[in-house]
């Protein structure tokens, strides 16, 4: 599924500039500024965009403002409709995982915003994601095949086991991606005892869940939205309220582990941008100790800023996206790598179609 936003450039300066107040007051906002904002259709609009209709209107609604536009309620009723629907096949995996002895790390989703949104229905989430050990996989299927929940197969299985980071399992009650591995992008793969090493539990909605650490947590969190480019502004929002919740953040950890895993500089996109954009409190001193040589601190800037997120027109095109993933890569090796896998994968698929019989199956993934 395509995550790229669809375009707004259509929106004024005037308005652009607007919703990036909004932003950086975000989850919170007064009812003054509520008042400016709730009539300007343009900046609804770009509410819409980055699928903050329900963070926008919980925020309006606690500042007393009155003057919510039904479009944009309507929005924030049908994203909190899935994420209901989400929340309720997240414990049916749980239970499900349970009874095959399997307990899983729950990646962002429900789990985050229930510790950290004012609202957790109000963060979008449509599908569960659950970190395993590689060796869990068979007893992991087996329990959510009783829910109905089927994984992908053939050539795309191979693929996303060989290089990517989880299988999609998909049925009635939903979408569920088991991760064995954290996630892999730019060259490197963050693996999944990166986050299993130090995990915890925390009690949500009455049972006992298990998170990454912190500061583990918030470097995963910042990947994946490099991974993604930041197109969806509420990934941002996501590491704003992670920091603004743990008071006690160990950056120190966090710049250790990112170094380690090779992922240090998608690490610092996401967090500059997170400052830029949201106002998150990223010490400059971590952002300086994260950040890639200056031609290539210099390239991602241009590549990639803050106007282009909060429009929605910061990747036109597969090609265009492919290449400023690749600026975003620790190091020319992870670069280059990154770069051969997607070029090796795509001349892999169209031989598969010029030759299908004598090129292996796994080739189409």
């Amino acid at each position: 599924m395509s995550t790229q936003p669809t375009s707004a450039t259509a929106a004024s300066t005037a308005s652009v500039d607007r919703f990036a107040t909004l932003l950086r007051f975000l989850p919170d906002i007064d009812r003054s500024l509520a008042t400016r904002l709730a009539g300007d259709p343009e900046v609804l609009s770009l509410v819409d965009l980055h699928r903050l209709s329900g963070v926008v209107v919980d925020a309006l609604t606690r500042s007393g403002c009155e003057q919510v536009q039904a479009s944009l309620r309507q929005s924030a009723y049908q994203l909190a409709a899935i994420s209901l629907r989400t929340k309720r096949l997240l414990h049916r995996a749980l239970d499900a995982l349970e009874q095959r002895e399997v307990r899983p790390l729950i990646l962002k989703g429900y789990g985050l915003a229930a510790r950290y949104y004012p609202e957790p229905l109000s963060r979008p989430t449509s599908d569960v994601d659950l970190l395993i050990r590689p060796e869990e996989t068979e007893r992991a299927e087996e329990g959510l095949a009783r829910l109905g929940l089927a994984p992908m197969s053939g050539p795309t299985r191979h693929f996303s086991i060989q290089h990517h980071h989880h299988v999609t399992f998909s049925g009635s009650a939903g979408l569920v991606e088991l991760h064995f591995r954290a996630l892999s992008d730019f060259g490197v793969h963050l693996e999944a005892d990166v986050l299993l090493q130090s995990a915890g539990e925390t009690v949500v909605d009455g049972r006992t869940m298990r998170f990454a650490a912190p500061e583990d947590e918030l470097l995963y969190l910042a990947v994946h939205a490099a991974h993604h480019l930041c197109q969806r502004l509420v990934w941002l929002l996501d590491l704003k309220l992670l920091i603004r919740a743990v008071r006690d953040l160990s950056w120190e950890r966090l710049v250790t582990t990112a170094d380690a895993a090779g992922v240090s500089t998608a690490a610092h996109f996401a967090l500059r941008m997170a400052k830029d954009v949201m106002a998150a409190e990223v010490p400059a001193e971590v952002l300086r100790r994260l950040r890639p040589p200056a031609w290539q601190s210099a390239a991602v800037q241009k590549a990639l800023s803050p106007d282009q997120l909060i429009r929605g027109t910061a990747v036109g095109s597969l090609r265009e996206e492919v290449l400023k993933k690749a600026l975003l890569a620790t190091g020319p090796l992870s670069g280059a790598r990154y770069l051969q896998q997607i070029v090796a994968r795509s001349l892999r698929r169209r031989t598969h179609r010029l030759l299908p019989g004598i090129t292996p199956t796994w080739w189409a993934g």
